[in-house]
């Protein structure tokens, strides 16, 4: 179930629970979440190593994750056993805890100012 305070924008990607499939939001869908709670209707997906290699294109080694975009940046996401989810280093000893795809769209987003390709998987 999406949460009433989930940050939602245009271009999330998340599961539609009547047909258990994944899902495209644009604004008027979001605006329908919102105004006619539709939030149980709709749930994020979780932010798993398929999900962010397969869909997302990121690239892995180990534990390691990233993805490089524009000429000169890259963004690292680590697994961490602890959290039993990504974190992503913000700074020294500073971490963003990414559990979610919608998460991890948005803050790429904010980071970047570029949006997260998500290719969903045929069915």
């Amino acid at each position: 179930m999406i949460q009433s305070n989930e940050k939602l924008l245009p271009g999330n990607v998340v599961m539609c629970n009547k047909s258990n499939t994944p899902v495209v939001l644009y604004a008027i869908g979001i605006y329908r979440i919102a105004e006619e709670d539709l939030n149980e209707d709709y749930s994020p997906i979780p932010l798993t190593p398929e999900v962010l290699v397969e869909w997302c294109g990121w690239n892995r080694d180990k534990n390691k994750y990233w993805k490089s975009w524009g000429k000169n940046g890259f963004h690292i996401i680590l697994w961490d056993d602890y959290y039993d989810a990504f974190k992503l280093e913000l700074g020294l000893h500073h971490y963003k805890v990414l559990d979610t795809l919608n998460h991890l769209q948005n803050l790429f987003y904010f980071l970047t100012g570029e949006e997260l390709v998500v290719t969903i998987p045929q069915q």
